[in-house]
């Protein structure tokens, strides 16, 4: 097609290694609670093993949100 750009060698590098992570994050994802399953029949463990699986993301979220807020309540706290 003309007009049509190429991309380029870091695109492909980017898109691969992310294709990679997803790849192996969607097995974790699903194996940690089968996991929890076969060691433990308590479904309250089950179900807090697939909550830590998350928990790394909603501390990002919340250290961003931090981040990009109000700066004036610290200066309360110290």
């Amino acid at each position: 097609m003309p007009g049509r750009t190429r991309l380029g060698k870091r695109f492909w590098l980017t898109w691969s290694v992310a294709s990679v992570s997803y790849a192996g994050g969607g097995p974790t994802v699903g194996a940690l609670p089968l996991l929890a399953a076969s060691i433990t029949r308590d479904p309250r463990l089950v179900s807090l093993s697939d909550a830590v699986t998350f928990l790394g993301w909603v501390l990002l979220a919340a250290g961003f949100l931090r981040g990009t807020g109000s700066k004036r309540w610290l200066d309360l706290v110290d």
